[in-house]
Order: C-alpha cells, then structure tokens, then sequence
C-alpha cells in the first residue's frame, strides 16, 4: 500500500527525455513485473498447504525444495521484491526504488530470518539447503563455488556507502538519469555476486586498496 501511494504521489520521478531510453525501460519494467508475477503463483503453487500468514511450523509442515524453490529460498518474498523494482522502472521512480531498497528489502530479509531460525531447528537438510540456494536472488554456481567466510576491510564498506549515495545525490541534484540505472545495476550485481565480487568492493580493492 505504501508503495503505491508513493508511486502514486508522483514524487521523485525522473524525466527521460530521450524516447528509446524511456521505451527500453518501461518495457524492461514490465517483463520484469510479468515474470515475477508468473514466478509468485509458481512459488504458491508448490508451497500449497505450508503457506500462512503467521511465522510457524505447521503440524504437517514438509520441507518444500522443488520448482522456485530451487532458484530461491523464498519465492514469494523474492518475486514481490523483483515487481517493486520493475515498478520503479516503469513509473520513473527514484523514491520507489530507495524505498524498495532500504525498507521493504530489510523487512523482507527480517521476515524471511525468523522463518529460517524455524525451519533449521524442524528440518536437517534445511542448513545445507542454506548453502546452495540464495534468499532473494538466484546464486550463479560460476561466482559462487566456494562458501568459506569472506574477510572485507571496513573501509571498503564505507567507500561503498559513501560512493553509492553521493551517485544517487549527484543523479537527483543534477538530473543525471543514467546515473540511477548505473546505482540499480550495482545493486543487482552486488546481491548476485556477493560481497567477495561486488562491484563497489572490487573498484575499492583495485583502486584505494592497493
């Protein structure tokens, strides 16, 4: 509901001027909204019984990992958190997309936690399950074949936060549209490549870090 209000409002949409750009990304937006929509019913589908509103484990409860499952942990979560984002292409919203980001995203990654803590404690093969299959985002074997921890320095953490605000500061104050699709495309590639790869940390790493 909040997310249609602000769309709705109008505010922080960003003007693109140019007619091919506008058409690529409403269209872009919309296959993104399509596809996740189909994904959603796909992940009801074979979630079945097992879904509910409430964080619980049911009495019949079964470990689903077939269909969506397969790609993502949490299918529903994923696909609502894919269509607010192909939303925010379509409508030209900037402030959709923060929002997005950084209070339905944190939410939904809380939620999801507390279902995990519940699951690892009722089914075994939930931990390794952990392991192979990502939360929100499909995890690429190519980029992801070795899970031991990842050590970042903090300061990498800081040019990433810093660096990625002021291009969304330097996109809205001066209208630089591209520049808010360079900021999405970070922020996808940084969830599918993990931190390790991200591409903030590696311009860190190869840059300030040497």
């Amino acid at each position: 509901l909040f997310f249609c209000l602000l769309i709705m409002s109008k505010l922080g949409l960003y003007e693109v001027s140019d007619l091919m750009l506008k058409t690529s990304l409403v269209i872009s937006g919309l296959v993104v909204i399509v596809f996740s929509t189909l994904f959603n019913v796909w992940g009801r589908f074979f979630l079945g019984k097992n879904w509910g509103n409430q964080i619980k484990i049911y009495e019949d409860h079964t470990l689903v990992m077939k269909g969506p499952f397969r790609f993502v942990r949490h299918p529903l979560y994923a696909s609502l958190i894919w269509m607010f984002y192909g939303a925010s292409l379509v409508y030209f919203s900037w402030t959709a997309f923060l929002a997005t980001s950084f209070i339905f995203v944190p939410f939904m990654y809380y939620r999801a936690k507390q279902e995990e803590g519940m699951l690892k404690k009722s089914f075994l093969d939930y931990q390794r399950y952990i392991k192979n299959v990502g939360m929100f985002f499909p995890k690429l074997k190519i980029f992801c074949s070795d899970s031991k921890p990842v050590t970042v320095p903090n300061a990498a953490f800081v040019f990433c936060r810093y660096s990625i605000a002021l291009m969304l500061l330097a996109a809205v104050l001066f209208k630089i549209k591209w520049l808010l699709i360079v900021v999405f495309v970070v922020f996808v590639l940084s969830v599918i490549l993990k931190v390790k790869r991200a591409p903030m940390i590696l311009l860190y790493r190869y840059t300030i870090g040497l």
